[in-house]
């Protein structure tokens, strides 16, 4: 037991199923992608993701490459020794077949060879270095494989969070705004323009007309010292248009 279970108590493992559905996520692509790296139907690695059965074999060996270079952490094959790990990738991504890897590492069948990958059996010296003479020679093809999977997996990760972003920019203006105020702050169009039509509305004028006649306003002009004047003491209006003698002496009734 080390020291952080010590001190925290057991904490419970993830297994590669749990690290299937985190990376599938019911996206349908994704799980043709897994189905055509592991050589399964849909229909078969959806089983998987549901519990129904389990990966056997080859297709459990690829599947936990798969998960591994997406960037997941396999309990699972941690006992393995490091040399039977890396000539399991040569068969996981298919740089070799199964059976010819047997060949060349001289192994009688692969149930002896999952077993160094999954029980973590150590290989005798002997094959040891054989194996790591395999490994070298099919390292080249491996990197190419590797680099693809790496632009795999960056593309993956930068489409998650790029439609992460604005539920999380959500999430955020919630908690620093509060409920109502980030739902105000979600739609400022359509209450601005609520806002406006209800200022302009013609019905609101009609409804609100009683209140705003009583209202005085500045454009009534008010009661001064020359409405008490006799008509003929009075200035004549200042027109802005030209006007002729006649029309002001009958504005003034001295026609």
């Amino acid at each position: 037991m080390d020291i952080i279970e010590s001190i925290f108590g057991k904490t419970e493992r993830r297994s590669y199923i749990d690290y299937l559905k985190d990376f599938v996520r019911d996206d349908k692509e994704l799980v043709e992608a897994v189905a055509a790296f592991v050589g399964a139907n849909k229909k078969t690695v959806k089983t998987w993701i549901a519990g129904i059965v389990e990966p056997m074999g080859v297709r459990k060996l690829k599947l936990l490459y798969f998960l591994e270079s997406m960037g997941y952490e396999i309990w699972e094959m941690s006992k393995a020794d490091k040399i039977a790990r890396e000539c399991g990738s040569l068969m996981a991504f298919s740089i070799v077949n199964p059976e010819e890897l047997m060949k060349e590492l001289d192994i009688p069948n692969l149930s002896y060879f999952f077993r160094l990958i999954f029980d973590g059996i150590k290989p005798l010296d002997e094959r040891r270095e054989l194996m790591k003479i395999v490994y070298e020679h099919h390292k080249p093809k491996l990197k190419e494989k590797s680099y693809l999977f790496r632009l795999f997996k960056e593309k993956i990760a930068a489409e998650r969070v790029s439609s992460e972003e604005p539920e999380a920019r959500k999430i955020a203006i919630t908690e620093e705004k509060g409920p109502q105020e980030a739902e105000t702050q979600e739609e400022p169009d359509e209450t601005t323009v609520s806002f406006l039509e209800s200022e302009e509305s013609p019905a609101d004028e009609a409804e609100e007309g009683p209140a705003i006649e009583d209202a005085p306003t500045e454009l009534e002009p008010s009661a001064t010292a020359e409405d008490s004047m006799p008509e003929e003491e009075r200035e004549p209006p200042k027109l802005l248009l030209p006007i002729t003698r006649n029309q002001i002496a009958a504005r003034n009734g001295l026609s």
